[in-house]
């Protein structure tokens, strides 16, 4: 682009239309996201990657790419900018790569078909360490709004701290299913759980599904996007052979507590302690 210093008469240009150098900015992230989809088809299309199992490397592309998309201008959704671009098979790539892994094809195809059932939904799961930055940011602030009242009215887990709420989520054994709007790839809600050992004793020992956060924005309650998260937590515990389905609710969590016992059919964990009943409940589905 030529200097101004030589050519004066821009400076009335470059002062009445300032949205110039934003349209070449969005310009430029365009391009760098078009050569990078490029890429990533090419590198994933060869013998090097194909019949691998290397979603966590594959769920770090898909950040990039994302991270690119939203620095642009394009109006297409996130998954038809990448096919628009020249990665024709994306869309059944970034469902393989979205899934996490179940033991049989069958249990595999049954989970999406659970996931797929609204048909306006993009989902996808993450492993705590994998989360973007910036997805771990809406994950907590969307927790916040949510919960903060309830943490803080807490005498035993409260009050609300965001720095644990991150080591929550980002935990090493931590997986995270997360939906966003298929039309303009708005967040929607979430799940975190772990699938860990729950050593009783020596002789008794349990595989536990712990439900550590189900999270769904005020605009998409009440819509069936928080049965769907606990249907597919449902289907993959008894995938991966778990013993039981456990959570815990603030006790004052009236919406939640009826969504948890009439809507999903959870029951009040015979082990619970008296003294914390009156701040929160565990509760429990055997399966």
């Amino acid at each position: 682009r030529p200097s101004l210093y030589f050519f004066p008469f821009l400076m009335s240009c470059a002062t009445v239309c300032p949205q110039d150098d934003e349209k070449d900015i969005a310009g430029g992230n365009t391009s760098k996201f078009h050569k990078m989809v490029t890429m990533s088809q090419k590198l994933y299309s060869s013998e090097a990657f194909k019949g691998k199992d290397d979603r966590s490397k594959r769920r770090k592309l898909v950040a990039r790419l994302r991270g690119l998309y939203q620095d642009t201008n394009i109006s297409e959704t996130f998954a038809e900018a990448v096919v628009k671009a020249g990665w024709l098979d994306f869309q059944q790539w970034l469902r393989e790569t979205n899934s996490i892994k179940l033991d049989s094809d069958d249990d595999q195809k049954k989970l999406t078909e659970i996931l797929d059932s609204k048909k306006e939904v993009n989902w996808s799961f993450v492993d705590g360490p994998d989360l973007h930055e910036t997805t771990l940011n809406s994950l907590v602030a969307l927790t916040s709004s949510l919960m903060k009242t309830f943490y803080d009215a807490s005498p035993n887990l409260g009050p609300w701290n965001s720095a644990k709420m991150v080591e929550e989520l980002s935990h090493e054994k931590s997986h995270c299913l997360i939906l966003r709007s298929d039309k303009d790839d708005e967040f929607i809600g979430y799940v975190c759980f772990r699938i860990e050992a729950n050593i009783i004793s020596v002789q008794e020992e349990y595989l536990e599904f712990y439900v550590y956060e189900l999270m769904i924005k005020d605009s998409y309650q009440r819509k069936g996007y928080g049965e769907l998260l606990m249907n597919a937590c449902e289907h993959i515990a008894t995938c991966k052979l778990c013993d039981y389905i456990e959570l815990t609710v603030f006790t004052s969590n009236t919406a939640a507590m009826k969504f948890y016992r009439k809507g999903m059919h959870y029951e009040f964990d015979k082990g619970e302690l008296d003294e914390y009943k009156h701040d929160y409940r565990i509760l429990t589905k055997i399966l």
